[in-house]
C-alpha cells in the first residue's frame, strides 16, 4: 500500500516539471497522511494541466457517508476496473500525484516495523496514478477525494513490503489524463516494470509513524543494527 507521502517541491518546481497552465501554491510537506490534501494534477480537452488539493481517501459518488474514506487511500490496480467504489473513477478521472518520497513499514520480528523514507535514486520528483471523485454530502457540499492505485511489488521493493504505487513514467502521463476508458491491456501499460523508477531508500524514525509531526525531522535518516537487517 502507500499511506504517506511527502511533497517538498517548490510552487515553480512543481508548475515547471508536470508542465502546468498556473503555479499552486504550496508549503513544503514531509508527513502527509490520509484524509489530508495532497496535490493532484488533471487536464482538459485541451491537454493543459493545471493543479489543485483534493483529499486523500476517495468517496464514490454513490456513498451514503465519507466514513470509509480513509480506507480508500489506495487503489488495486488487479481490481480497480471492477470494484463499485473505483470503476466510474479509473474510466473517466484519472489525475497524477506528484511527491517527493513516500513511506513505508517493513516487519522487524513479530512486533515491531521499520519506517524507509523511499524516493527517486536521481532526486526526480515520482508522479503515482491517481484516481479521484466528486461527492455531494447530504447538506449539498461537494468534496473531491482521491486514490493513489498500488500494484505486487517489483523485486527491490518487495524487500521492504509487498506492494507499491504505480508510478508513471514522464511519457505516459497525458495519456493517463485522458478522459478515455481503460481496458486491461491498456491498464497493463501503465502498471508496466518498464515505467518503474529507480528508487532508493533510507531508514528513518519512528516519528513519521504520527502524521501530526510534519517536518524534516521526519526525514532525517537513522542507524540500524545490522543483525536486523542482513540483506539491506
Amino acid at each position: 500500500m502507500c499511506g504517506r507521502i511527502n511533497l517538498r517541491m517548490t510552487s515553480g518546481e512543481l508548475q515547471q516539471v508536470l508542465d502546468l497552465l498556473a503555479p499552486l501554491e504550496l508549503t513544503p510537506r514531509f508527513n502527509i497522511g490520509p484524509l489530508q490534501q495532497i496535490v493532484t494534477v488533471t487536464a482538459n480537452a485541451d491537454g493543459h494541466r493545471s493543479a489543485q488539493f483534493r483529499r486523500w481517501g476517495l468517496v464514490p459518488r454513490w456513498a451514503k457517508s465519507d466514513t470509509n474514506a480513509a480506507a480508500m487511500i489506495n487503489a488495486r490496480s488487479e481490481t480497480v476496473l471492477e470494484k463499485p467504489a473505483f470503476r466510474e473513477a479509473i474510466a473517466s478521472r484519472r489525475c497524477l500525484v506528484p511527491a517527493s518520497g513516500f513511506y513505508e513499514w517493513q516487519p522487524v520480528g513479530q512486533r515491531q516495523k521499520q519506517p524507509w523514507h523511499i524516493f527517486s535514486a536521481v532526486h526526480q520528483p515520482l508522479v503515482f496514478a491517481g484516481i479521484y471523485e466528486i461527492w455531494t454530502d447530504p447538506g449539498g457540499t461537494l468534496l473531491e477525494t482521491v486514490s493513489i492505485l498500488t500494484k505486487p511489488a517489483n523485486p527491490w521493493m518487495s524487500a521492504i513490503h509487498d506492494r507499491m504505487p504505480v508510478c508513471l513514467a514522464p511519457a505516459t502521463w497525458l495519456d493517463w489524463l485522458r478522459h478515455n476508458q481503460l481496458s486491461h491491456r491498456d491498464l497493463d501499460r501503465f502498471i508496466s516494470p518498464e515505467n518503474d523508477p529507480d528508487l532508493d531508500k533510507t531508514p528513518v524514525s519512528s516519528l513519521v509513524s504520527n502524521v501530526r509531526n510534519d517536518g524534516p525531522e521526519c526525514l532525517k535518516p537513522i542507524s540500524l543494527q545490522p543483525t536486523l537487517f542482513p540483506d539491506l
